[in-house]
């Protein structure tokens, strides 16, 4: 074994050791994660208590708050306006539904004219 392969082995030995040993420090503590509610979330389901070691897919995050309360409050918000939302969806659907039947009926009664004048 070469001198530099021997040195680089206990470099990385000691790196190891040296990194086994530190503990990071958490000044933050926990805090408490919003997450996107989905249909049929709970506030309780989405908010999640966190360190910052945990993962957290900022994809999926409304926000991130010390306090529950703050979490609590957010996450109530968030849900209102998805179900808002999914309300106005589903009337826009309906109006879509409504108008199709509408120009399905005018086609079959433009065709029974169509027939009649043949």
């Amino acid at each position: 074994m070469k001198l530099s392969d021997l040195r680089k082995l206990i470099i990385e030995s000691v790196n190891e050791e040296v990194l086994e040993e530190v503990k990071p420090v958490d000044e933050v503590g926990s805090f408490y994660v919003v997450e996107k509610p989905k249909k049929g979330s709970t506030k309780a389901g989405i908010v999640k208590e966190m360190t910052v070691f945990d993962n957290i897919d900022p994809k999926s995050v409304l926000g991130v708050y010390a306090k529950r309360p703050a979490a609590n409050q957010k996450a109530s918000e968030a849900i209102k306006e998805m179900e808002a939302s999914i309300k106005d969806l589903e009337a826009s659907m309906n109006e879509f539904r409504d108008a199709k039947k509408g120009i399905n009926e005018k086609k079959k009664r433009a065709a029974d004219i169509i027939k009649k004048l043949r």
